[in-house]
């Protein structure tokens, strides 16, 4: 005797449930993100992310003392998000507009 139930393939590419699972998916990564940029203290891991830079290129800067960071109680090191927009803004270059206004 057959059974009337139908086995729904989550894994094929052409199926509505197949597609609400991806897009499920993709709602929680954005959802991961959207927290790590709200939070005030980010971690390295987070803030080499957020320069868009390797977490080593991160402990290079650490180690010149480059970029502001916070290790207490010699534990990991963290990073305030104001510092990290700070540098990003370091370098800043005025733009012909602003420095003719400037004379």
């Amino acid at each position: 005797m057959k059974s009337n139930e139908q086995f729904i393939d989550l894994n094929a590419e052409d199926t509505c449930e197949a597609n609400i699972c991806d897009l499920l998916n993709e709602i929680q990564i954005l959802k991961e993100q959207v927290h790590s940029l709200t939070k005030p203290v980010l971690n390295h891991q987070e803030a080499s992310e957020y320069l868009n830079i390797t977490p080593a290129y991160l402990y290079k800067l650490n180690s010149k003392n480059t970029i502001p960071y916070c290790r207490p109680n010699q534990g990991k090191l963290t990073y305030l998000k104001t510092d990290l927009d700070m540098y990003l803004m370091s370098s800043r270059r005025k733009s012909l507009q602003e420095l003719e206004t400037e004379l």
